[in-house]
């Protein structure tokens, strides 16, 4: 029966009931569906998604469905595939509880393994189905590629225990990390805590004043509503109720007085008219006319004048005045005097009215009406000026209201209702503010008005002081007012601050050490892994397993168990791009750990306290050859720079990068390092500033301390300007940077008796403390065989020794674990362990032969920490050897060869095969005899032993030979052979000493005129033989090579001869060729020098040869050969006298024939006599 026979879900559950009865690992996703079954199993649930018991009964497949569905079409998006599958309207959210609470009850039913997230759902059916297939992968590529090539390169294989081991670790590192997440949230609340009493510490004070004003503060409704109004609201609504009303009150008033005016006014013009008529009028009875220029003149005149001489003048006229004119003509002459003054009287009337034009005929006869009239007119006049006056002040009167009153031509009736309407919503709002605070006040405005004044000074103060605090949280600085009471001083509290931020720098270290595992993996597959069990560390281990098999060549099916889905999409991964992603970390392996290959010396960042910057320092490298090298500086920024670097020839097929100073710029948290030079790439990342670096440190040489931890003497400190630093008794220089880093300063601290300094930026707050020395990962103890040497390791006698290491305080032990290969055998143990491992303090020792047993043969030891190989290292381990020379030591050879002799012996049976130049002697099956020329430094052989049946072993060995060496300096090979120094190069030279030999060793000139001692270290003792210079000058033998001697503490090894110091130039082993050419004699001259000089000279003294001069030839520096070519009868053939001498061209003496056994001379015949 296969599923797509079933045609009801009762028959597809009972189908994998069948299948999960056969199958070890009860995960869903090992039953794997194509997609014609997904589709036929997709038709049986739908038919049956609406019964009510679906959720509850459970079915395995609905279970097998879903999984099937996230392993096949999940990327980012689960429940969308499935409603299409199943054919639901994508906004109905039930069937996602409805299918997701089926298959939990699924699990539990059959007791599948369970996972459990915030998704409820989603999670578990994709955990079910280990990896979707879309992120495979990723899983290849980030996991099983990563933890792979660390024992690949290694050259360890998969192994379950270790694999298993790591998988546990990446559960509890999660747990752990959890855990100190959430212990880090409340270190960091409570160090924001202690901060915030620190920086409020001055202010306790005022701390104390804030928190009892806000225990007086009062909050109720009335309160509330008042505080609402601004304070002196109540004064200035009454002020401005004032204004309005007395500007309405002005108004009416204005308005009143000018309608008043304005009455008078009218009535003034009608009275003026009036007395205008009437004064023209009376000024037509006597003038005939009326001009207003006459006004002025008769208000002037004097009219009781006038009356009279009107009087007078009538008076007197009416005698003169007859009907004849004869009496009239007599009585004027009769009365002339009477006359004359009637006349005289007219003309002072005339005068009187001051050139009015007055009318005859009233002139005739002007009393009594002229007088009359004019005194009507004059007092007509009197009241039109009066009522002129009158009006004039009305006029300004009315002038005045408009000038200093209300603008009443201006304002209208509007105006004034919208005045009366604000006036009337004024007082309501008066009387609703009164109200409610005789309501504050239990009915008394007068305490209202004080207890509001109050709670505002209360306000008014807090507010006041917050802001001298400079900080808006007052809840918070009320709160921490407990925390600071708890102090007696502020010192303390410092201290209790520097506590927590050391320990929640701790944390954060540890949080740096435990890196989330997995972070990289889709959610579903880390909880797979993380929650899976044994189950998922099978998993990871069997896909370890195929990706070694893929990378061996091996078939991969076999003993592999994974999905079938699995296997085929890593072969495809592999082929595709897997195989090239391994092969190119394998190429640049040899530029990460030094055992792999050669190591390239990593940048040098130093501050630069001349100039005030940060440089970056490129030491020399060695490279391959004469090629194009690169250094490019890269930031999180992206800016990058490029430095070429030159490349120098340094000896024959070797070449070496130029130091190289670059500027660290600009500021960045992480540094880019790349250096490339023909086929050597290399990079190196270093932490700067910024990010959760606030600061550098650097140590006293002002080179970067790239783990933060103090030197003991001195270091300089980065960080931003501003920034304090604590203790400041520690501070002895501070400078602003330059440049691009102008935003920071750098301090010299002296930590003389100080372990911690404290950090305080604007943002954080850093704790450097001095750390104990740490201890990388070494062999300690057991009996090693010091002189034997392997390509695979140290060798050791009867067992493996112990390892030790030292662990930082923030690592766990569980973390670590080691692993032994040999003989075709691996063993892992976890550190954690009971009696796996010896602690004290953070130093771990760990008794290999106590957890492995006996173990003989080449071993691989390998020290684990979570996924990555932190060290591994082989030793040899044999049953039992022991080595004896015939010599405590071989001296250096002084021109002759001498050999040496070393017999190994062992108790069990063991071979040795020689190789050249050493010869075998005597082999027997416990005792092997060797000889060797003690020139050599090693003898070479292959050491084979048969410890069992499954354990026979042949290794390389190496057997330093105890010999004294000595060279000039630390480039050129060391020297088995007694050798001559010229006394002008007289330097340091270094002597290499068996490991026998400890203590002092003395260099001895000659019988002991003078004596150098050393201590030895690490093997070697260096002597400077200028010391001797003295001695050498100053002996009065003359002696042209002088010996030196070593000596030991030890008196049973003898002396030896180590090198001589010549002190004048010879000549030694002299060889003369000749022969004639015609006529020419050739003459060729070879000799071996002793010393180094220059202007050297050959001269050929003729003995007993008449007429034969003296030859002489300079010889050229660095030859020790001369040829001469002379005419035979310039060189006859005879005897001579062959001088080797220096040419001395301050000589002043003359040349002569030097004598018989003079030094640098022989006798010597040319020809055939």
């Amino acid at each position: 029966m296969n599923l797509l026979q079933c045609c009801h879900l009762s028959d597809s559950d009972r189908y994998f009931e069948e299948l999960l009865t056969g199958s070890p690992d009860p995960l869903l996703g090992n039953i794997e569906l194509n997609p014609e079954e997904l589709d036929h199993l997709a038709k049986l649930i739908a038919g049956e998604l609406g019964k009510l018991d679906f959720a509850q009964r459970g079915s395995l497949s609905v279970a097998v469905f879903l999984v099937g569905m996230g392993v096949n079409y999940y990327h980012d998006n689960f429940w969308a595939p499935v409603y299409a599958a199943l054919g639901l309207p994508p906004g109905q959210i039930k069937w996602q509880r409805l299918l997701g609470e089926a298959f939990l009850a699924t699990v539990e039913k059959y007791n599948l393994p369970a996972f459990s997230d915030e998704l409820r759902y989603i999670m578990p059916i994709l955990a079910h189905g280990i990896v979707p297939n879309a992120y495979l992968n990723d899983y290849f590529s980030d996991v099983v590629l990563a933890v792979y090539y660390e024992r690949e390169r290694a050259g360890l294989p998969v192994m379950e225990a270790e694999i298993a081991h790591l998988v546990t670790n990446w559960r509890q590192d999660h747990h752990t990390r959890n855990e100190l997440e959430r212990e880090l949230a409340e270190v960091k609340g409570y160090e924001s805590s202690l901060a915030l009493a620190m920086d409020m510490w001055k202010n306790k004070e005022k701390l104390e004043r804030l928190q009892d004003l806000r225990a007086g503060v009062e909050d109720s409704v009335e309160l509330k509503a008042a505080l609402a109004v601004p304070e002196g609201w109540l004064e200035q609504a009454e002020a401005e109720r004032s204004r309005l009303q007395q500007q309405i009150d002005a108004y009416y008033s204005s308005l009143k007085h000018l309608q008043e005016i304005v009455a008078v006014q009218d009535a003034g013009h009608v009275e003026i008219n009036a007395l205008n008529r009437a004064i023209e009028d009376a000024g037509k009875e006597i003038m005939g006319r009326w001009d207003d220029s006459f006004a002025g003149k008769i208000e002037g005149l004097p009219v009781d004048e006038i009356n009279k001489l009107a009087w007078e003048y009538t008076e007197g006229n009416r005698v003169f005045a007859g009907s004849g004119r004869f009496w009239v003509w007599l009585l004027r002459l009769l009365l002339r005097r009477r006359y004359r003054q009637v006349k005289q009287c007219r003309q002072m009337l005339i005068e009187k009215l001051d050139g009015l034009p007055v009318r005859s005929e009233l002139m005739a006869n002007p009393w009594p009406a002229l007088p009359k009239v004019l005194r009507e007119l004059q007092q007509l006049l009197r009241d039109y000026h009066k009522l002129e006056t009158l009006l004039e002040n009305l006029r300004k009167a009315e002038q005045g209201i408009f000038a200093t009153g209300p603008a009443l031509d201006r304002i209208s009736e509007t105006e004034i209702a919208l005045w009366q309407e604000r006036l009337t919503k004024l007082n309501k709002k008066i009387a609703e503010y009164k109200m409610n605070l005789v309501r504050l006040g239990k009915g008394d405005l007068e305490e209202g008005l004080r207890k509001l004044s109050e709670q505002r000074s209360i306000r008014c103060e807090i507010e006041t002081i917050v802001a001298e605090l400079n900080r808006d949280d007052i809840d918070s600085l009320v709160a921490i007012l407990p925390l600071i009471e708890k102090y007696p001083d502020e010192t303390s509290l410092f201290n209790d601050l520097i506590a927590i931020r050391e320990k929640e720098n701790n944390i954060l270290k540890k949080l740096k050490t435990i890196k989330e595992p997995l972070y990289f993996l889709n959610e579903s597959t880390r909880i797979f892994i993380l929650q899976g069990g044994n189950l998922a560390e099978k998993f990871v281990f069997h896909s370890l397993l195929l990706m070694q098999k893929l990378d061996k060549g091996e078939e991969p099916i076999g003993d592999v168990v994974l999905p079938s889905r699995i296997i085929r999409a890593m072969e495809k991964w592999w082929y595709q791009q897997g195989k090239d992603m391994l092969d190119k970390m394998r190429s640049s392996r040899g530029e990460d750990r030094e055992p792999y290959g050669v190591t390239l010396r990593r940048p040098v960042i130093k501050l630069d306290t001349v100039v005030r910057t940060i440089k970056v320092e490129f030491p020399e490298q060695t490279v391959g050859g004469s090629v194009r090298a690169t250094l490019v500086i890269r930031g999180e920024s992206d800016i990058a720079s490029e430095v070429n670097i030159p490349v120098h020839k340094v000896g024959e097929g070797q070449y070496r990068t130029g130091i190289i100073d670059v500027n660290f710029e600009p500021p960045e948290p992480v540094y880019h390092f790349e250096f490339r030079a023909g086929e050597i790439f290399r990079s190196w990342k270093i932490n700067g500033i910024g990010g959760n670096n606030a600061c550098l440190l650097f140590s006293s040489q002002r080179k970067l301390i790239e783990d933060e931890r103090l030197p003991e003497d001195g270091a300089y400190l980065v960080a931003p300007a501003g920034s304090m630093v604590m203790p400041v008794e520690a501070v002895k220089e501070q400078e602003r940077l330059t440049g691009s880093w102008s935003d920071y300063e750098y301090w010299y601290l002296d930590l003389d008796g100080i372990d911690a300094v404290l950090v305080r930026t604007e943002t954080d707050a850093t704790v450097f403390k001095k750390r104990p020395e740490q201890l990388e990962p070494r062999l300690l103890g057991g009996e090693e065989i010091a002189i034997v040497k392997t390509g695979e390791g140290p060798v050791y006698r009867g067992k493996l020794p112990g390892l030790v290491f030292s662990k930082n305080e923030q690592e766990e032990l569980r973390s670590y674990g080691v692993r032994l290969d040999w003989a075709g055998v691996a063993k892992y143990v976890s550190l954690d362990t009971p009696g796996a491992v010896i602690c004290k303090d953070d130093i771990i020792f760990v008794p290999l032969a106590v957890l492995f047993g006996d173990v003989y043969g080449v071993c691989g030891i390998t020290l684990i920490y979570r996924e990555s190989v932190l060290w591994h290292l082989k030793c040899v381990v044999v049953p039992d050897l022991t080595l004896e020379f015939d010599r405590g030591i071989y001296s250096p050879q002084d021109g002759k060869r001498e050999t040496g002799r070393l017999e190994l012996s062992s108790r069990h049976y063991f071979t040795f095969f020689v190789r050249p130049p050493a010869q075998l002697v005597e082999s027997s099956p416990g005792r092997t005899l060797v000889e060797f020329d003690t020139r050599q430094n090693q003898i070479v052989g292959q050491l084979g032993y048969s410890i069992d049946q499954d354990n026979d072993f042949r290794v390389e060995v190496y057997i330093d030979i105890p010999a004294v060496r000595w060279r000039g300096s630390a480039d050129i090979p060391w020297k088995a052979e007694v050798e001559e120094i010229w006394h002008e190069e007289l330097g340091e030279i270094e002597v290499k000493l068996p490991a026998c030999i400890s203590g002092m060793v003395k260099l001895a000139l000659d019988n002991g005129r003078q004596v150098i001692s050393r201590q030895i270290r690490k093997g070697v003792a260096v002597f400077n033989l200028r010391q001797l210079s003295d001695t050498l000058w100053s002996g009065s033998d003359n002696l042209p090579v002088h010996d030196l001697y070593l000596s030991f503490q030890d008196n049973t090894i003898p002396a030896c001869l180590l090198v001589r110091v010549r002190m004048r130039w010879q000549v030694a082993d002299i060889s003369i060729v000749q022969r004639l050419e015609g006529e020419r004699r050739i003459v060729v001259l070879t000799w071996q020098d002793f010393g180094v000089v220059t202007n050297r000279i050959v001269r050929l003294w003729p003995l007993g040869l008449p007429g034969a001069d003296m030859l002489e030839r300079r010889v050229p520096d660095g030859v020790s050969r001369v040829e001469i070519r002379e005419h035979y009868r310039r060189l006859p053939a005879g005897s001579y006298r062959l001088q080797f001498t220096i040419d001395d061209p301050w000589e002043e003496d003359e040349v002569l024939l030097p004598e018989p056994g003079s030094e640098n001379c022989i006798d010597v015949m040319l020809g055939d006599k």
